[in-house]
């Protein structure tokens, strides 16, 4: 059986290359095979279609190792077993956090599930993310969050002050099946997980297999308002605001000039469109001598 294991060079602090190593030295009667993420990730999407006998991918990183993983993987029988080593790591939120330890048992157990993916059609592209996308005040808040070298703990929170305080009223034209909105918003959240920005639990209700994506609309309120609503948003209790319109879909068009953040990365748009793609993805399931921490 072929493994390949995606690590991200820069990630846990440069740990990867050593946490990399401790993985091939635990599946030693496996055929392993390693790699590095790169700028131009068409290079990896190439790799996987002549190397289809991988049967899993191992990836050592962030939430941007994996969703440079995922647009090789999206309905390839390659399962994806995630070891979180970034600075957020939100997807483990959702799936539950893998230790390097329960990878033999996980693999030996040939255990995996069929996950959803959404896919955007943005610039004349077409990209999947497997965690959440956003556009508005979202995508300020990754922009200059991606534009700091050094992060802490607080730098996401930083982040978001600032820009609430330069933030105007966008104004949105979004189709979310056969309904139309026409509003003044602050944010379009449009998830298939439920946390980003290290713990922001952005979508509390999203389920990463019911085929649906999960769309919250944050319509413009008053900065004041944005501010004492901010640990609303850390909790997920917003979505539950008279200020914020929630729906399920599997088809959205939005018509929204901001930028736009998918799984970490930001564009510049004026328009795109969103789609459900379902079962799009295989992803380890932790067999019954396996209890996955789930970070809240």
């Amino acid at each position: 059986m072929r493994i390949h294991i995606l690590g991200n060079e820069y990630a846990g602090s440069g740990n990867a290359g050593r946490i990399m190593e401790e993985i091939r030295l635990l599946l030693n009667n496996h055929e392993v095979t390693s790699s590095y993420t790169e700028k131009n990730p068409g290079n990896f999407i190439n790799f996987i279609e002549k190397n289809l006998d991988i049967k899993y991918l191992i990836t050592v990183g962030g939430d941007g190792t994996i969703n440079y993983a995922v647009q090789a993987l999206a309905g390839k029988d390659i399962v994806l077993v995630p070891v979180p080593a970034g600075t957020g790591s939100d997807l483990s939120r959702t799936i539950g956090r893998v230790n390097i330890k329960e990878i033999p048992e996980i693999i030996s157990t040939g255990k995996f599930r069929n996950i959803d993916l959404g896919l955007v059609h943005i610039n004349g592209e077409s990209r999947y993310f497997i965690n959440i996308m956003e556009s508005g005040l979202g995508g300020m808040v990754m922009e200059r969050v991606n534009s700091i070298r050094h992060r802490s703990g607080l730098t996401f929170i930083h982040a978001i002050l600032s820009c609430i305080m330069k933030m105007k009223p966008v104004m949105s034209d979004i189709e979310i099946e056969k309904e139309i909105f026409h509003e003044n918003i602050i944010d379009i959240i449009i998830a298939n997980g439920q946390y980003y920005g290290k713990g922001i639990h952005a979508s509390p209700e999203s389920l990463i297999d019911d085929g649906f994506l999960d769309v919250h609309i944050i319509k413009y309120m008053p900065k004041i308002r944005i501010l004492f609503k901010l640990l609303s948003l850390r909790n997920g209790t917003y979505i539950r605001d008279k200020y914020v319109i929630n729906r399920k879909a599997k088809k959205i068009s939005v018509n929204c000039n901001s930028i736009v953040e998918i799984d970490g990365e930001t564009i510049n748009a004026n328009t795109f469109s969103i789609e459900s793609c379902h079962n799009a993805l295989k992803l380890f399931q932790e067999s019954g001598n396996i209890s996955l921490n789930k970070l809240k």
